[in-house]
């Protein structure tokens, strides 16, 4: 829930057009928070739990997200004049939105917008770079990582979830249950 939380927090990040550095920190971190998902999903003992079409989708918007993040931070490169950084995070991207793809390739597959956006940031930064720049461009294992923008936090509810709460059912349950309930 996390994960969901934290994607919430994203589509506002970018919905009200905030900072590209922000956006792929807020990106970076949701796809941190499904990957945590993923892996506790993937254990013996909650892989029965789940649907055959969760656990593909849960991967997918993983890579979806660090793509994304990849994406921003390649604009925030791009912005300071940092070329060579920039086509490496495109890469990147690009990569990750393919490897998103592998994972859930549906109707329902929710990064279809990135995907072209993606792939035209990407074909016209290497353009100018093959003709104009010529900067070398290191590898994506050599990029400074994404820093990441946590939004959201695990709390645990207190009950009751407020003062003076009355339980409207309670007259309802026969006594020695509500007794066994309460305890």
């Amino acid at each position: 829930m996390l994960a969901q939380a934290q994607e919430v927090c994203f589509m506002k990040a970018a919905k009200d057009q905030m900072k590209d550095s922000v956006i792929a920190k807020v990106a970076a971190q949701t796809g941190d928070y499904y990957a945590a998902a993923l892996k506790l999903m993937q254990k013996d003992q909650a892989r029965p739990c789940w649907d055959k079409d969760w656990i593909p989708l849960v991967a997918a918007k993983q890579a979806g997200f660090l793509a994304i993040a990849h994406y921003y931070q390649s604009l925030v490169h791009k912005a300071v004049l940092e070329y060579g950084e920039e086509l490496s995070h495109l890469k990147a991207a690009t990569d990750l939105i393919v490897n998103s793809r592998k994972c859930f390739d549906t109707v329902h597959w929710p990064f279809r917008n990135t995907e072209l956006a993606v792939q035209r940031a990407h074909e016209s930064a290497k353009r100018d770079n093959d003709f104009i720049y010529h900067v070398v461009v290191p590898e994506a294992k050599k990029l400074a990582a994404i820093p990441r923008a946590s939004l959201v936090k695990q709390v645990q509810p207190a009950f009751p979830l407020s003062h003076g709460f009355i339980e409207l059912f309670h007259p309802l349950v026969p006594n020695p249950t509500s007794s066994c309930t309460i305890c």
